[in-house]
């Protein structure tokens, strides 16, 4: 499987705190910031060499936008 995003990609980001579920958004976290697709328990990892985020007592997330569109060149 290879990641939807790639280095040099271009995101245009749509701010907004609410996203909806199944959409891809950038995302504040106490470990940094990601581009990840927002499910109900967790932030999924649309590259297969990272992680998921899963949402704990521990770890935050804040939506800082939504992804509207991906250029690449």
């Amino acid at each position: 499987m290879r990641p939807k995003l790639h280095n040099g990609d271009v995101l245009f980001i749509t701010f907004k705190k609410q996203i909806e579920i199944g959409q891809i958004g950038v995302f504040r976290t106490s470990k940094g910031n990601f581009v990840k697709k927002l499910q109900p328990d967790r932030l999924e990892s649309l590259n297969p060499d990272y992680e998921d985020i899963y949402f704990n007592e521990d770890e935050f997330a804040e939506a800082i936008g939504v992804v509207e569109e991906i250029y690449r060149k």
